[in-house]
């Protein structure tokens, strides 16, 4: 990318971080405050802005994949060409509650206080394919597959009261369980950072996140066979992960 074109970017992007810092209080609050939303289903809701450096980073990748005629990401359209510029992740307790907020958030959507741009895009999870309850076969591959979530890509809805200015934005929402959210916050800091700038982790390191793995697995189904309430849901704000 040319400086000039960055530059534009991130001054553009720099101007516009008080709204979404606004934006994310606003979505917090309003599923703080919704007697329908399932605080009993939730541990603790989060928010992060994306970073100068990785947006840039992110641009010219997608830039390097465009194909022939497609126009690049540019000061113009990244804020709608880079959907998670604003990032609130739902955490919850179990595996089961990922159901009931994905249930919750289509109650959004119907009226109209949101609306889906996309997904959901499930990505890859370290959770075994087994229903709880069930026994586990001898068989069963145990591998490690890496990160974990459930993303929509979402903008408010028209029915939405959020102050004025936010109304063009888009976010997303990620799902995770709160074991997810420590494997995803371990295997990011300790792994996934160093091998991102080139470092080649030995073996033993990828055999050690391998054994976490499936240490979690295990605990992820102990707590979907086991449920044990949340009496109060901590809902707090950060912009501290990722």
């Amino acid at each position: 990318m040319k400086k000039h074109h960055r530059e534009a970017i991130l001054i553009s992007f720099l101007n516009e971080k008080e709204k979404y810092k606004k934006l994310a209080g606003y979505i917090v609050q309003l599923i703080q405050d919704d007697p329908s939303s399932p605080k009993e289903s939730l541990h603790t809701i989060v928010y992060r802005i994306k970073d100068e450096l990785r947006l840039i980073e992110k641009i010219d990748k997608q830039n390097k994949a465009l194909e022939a005629g497609e126009a690049p990401i540019s000061e113009k359209n990244y804020q709608v060409k880079i959907g998670d510029l604003l990032g609130v992740r739902i955490i919850c307790l179990r595996l089961s509650d990922i159901g009931k907020i994905e249930a919750y958030l289509g109650l959004l959507s119907e009226e109209k206080l949101l609306r889906f741009v996309k997904g959901p895009d499930r990505k890859k999870s370290f959770i075994l394919p087994v229903d709880p309850g069930e026994s586990i076969s001898d068989g069963l591959d145990l591998t490690y597959t890496g990160y974990s979530s459930i993303h929509y890509q979402v903008e408010l809805g028209e029915n939405s009261d959020a102050p004025s200015g936010l109304e063009d934005l888009q976010f997303e929402f990620q799902l995770r369980t709160i074991l997810e959210e420590a494997w995803g916050e371990i295997e990011y800091k300790y792994r996934y950072v160093r091998s991102r700038s080139g470092v080649a982790l030995p073996e033993y390191i990828h055999t050690g996140f391998y054994n976490f793995s499936a240490y979690l697995q295990v605990a992820a189904l102990q707590a979907a066979i086991h449920k044990k309430g949340l009496t109060k849901p901590n809902f707090w704000l950060s912009e501290e992960f990722l």
